[in-house]
């Protein structure tokens, strides 16, 4: 009996015991599925918790950290350090065997330099061949001035008359004043075109040439250089001291050329000193004694002038 309520007593205890362990766990069990239902559900809250806009507020802010400009701004600075060319630029290359070459160049290293004409062909050169390189402006720069000339002269020399079938010059020595006006386009340092307009005083009266004008430099980058002009037209007859004698027509041909030096001063002003020939044809016709005499006469001068141009 003692042994059998022993067994009955240590089942009791023993069922009791297993009862009570599967209930703490049971309980551990549902406390742990809690607690990981907490943290679910805190989870899910922080999610909610976060905008969706938060992407969208941040790449605006980066956006506006980060402004557009930024890039252009840097390409005008990388622009403004680099300097520019002058397109207007024409360089000239002095070759030490003496020749000299203008265009542009293309391309040039320590050892070589590539230059473009103005034929557009292209041509080599090894440095060492190279004397001196100069730049000059481009005759297309050049083109854009126009220049205002006024000649002042003292003119001197001998009258020819031609009156068929004899032609003659006489001794006598005439002195005038000749004043004119001269403008046009310079199209390259040493051509110019333009147009005339003066008054010449002859013995037998006042002409008014109307003619055109060219001239040029020999240099183009020179203080001093040497220049020359030339015109032709036609004179009218203004004012006739000629007696006993009427012109056959309103004037004759006008022709003058010359040569001189050309002192430059400020970019836009210059003065020249020229030593030229100058002439003028008029027909007249004479009373004579059996008739009238038409003679032909050529009024030829040697011209020093003074002249002041402007551009």
């Amino acid at each position: 009996m003692f042994s059998k309520k022993i067994t009955y007593s240590t089942l009791i205890h023993l069922l009791f015991l297993i009862f009570f362990s599967l209930g703490i766990s049971q309980k551990a069990n549902g406390q742990e599925q809690e607690s990981q239902k907490k943290i679910k559900i805190f989870n899910k809250k922080d999610k909610s918790e976060k905008p969706k806009k938060d992407k969208t507020e941040k790449s605006k802010k980066d956006k506006i950290e980060k402004p557009k400009k930024d890039k252009t701004e840097k390409s005008k600075k990388d622009k403004s350090k680099k300097p520019k060319k002058d397109k207007n630029e024409l360089s000239t290359i002095h070759l030490k065997n003496g020749i000299v070459l203008k265009g542009k160049i293309t391309e040039q290293t320590k050892d070589s330099l590539k230059l473009r004409l103005l034929s557009n062909s292209q041509l080599a050169f090894k440095q060492t061949n190279i004397q001196k390189i100069s730049n000059t402006p481009l005759f297309n720069e050049v083109t854009k001035k126009r220049y205002l000339i006024i000649d002042i002269g003292y003119t001197i020399g001998t009258q020819k008359f031609i009156s068929d079938p004899y032609s003659y010059n006489t001794n006598n020595v005439y002195r005038g004043i000749s004043l004119h006006g001269v403008g046009g386009r310079i199209f390259s340092p040493h051509l110019a075109i333009g147009a005339g307009v003066g008054f010449d005083i002859h013995g037998d009266g006042i002409f008014m040439p109307l003619h055109l004008d060219i001239r040029g430099d020999a240099f183009a980058s020179k203080k001093a250089t040497p220049t020359y002009y030339g015109g032709i037209g036609y004179g009218f007859l203004v004012n006739d001291n000629k007696p006993n004698a009427t012109k056959t027509s309103p004037g004759g041909i006008f022709y003058t050329y010359g040569i001189g030096l050309k002192l430059q001063g400020n970019s836009s002003k210059a003065t020249l000193i020229t030593l030229g020939q100058q002439s003028q044809n008029i027909e007249w016709q004479t009373e004579q004694n059996l008739g009238f005499q038409y003679e032909k006469t050529w009024y030829n001068r040697m011209v020093i002038k003074l002249s002041f141009m402007f551009n």
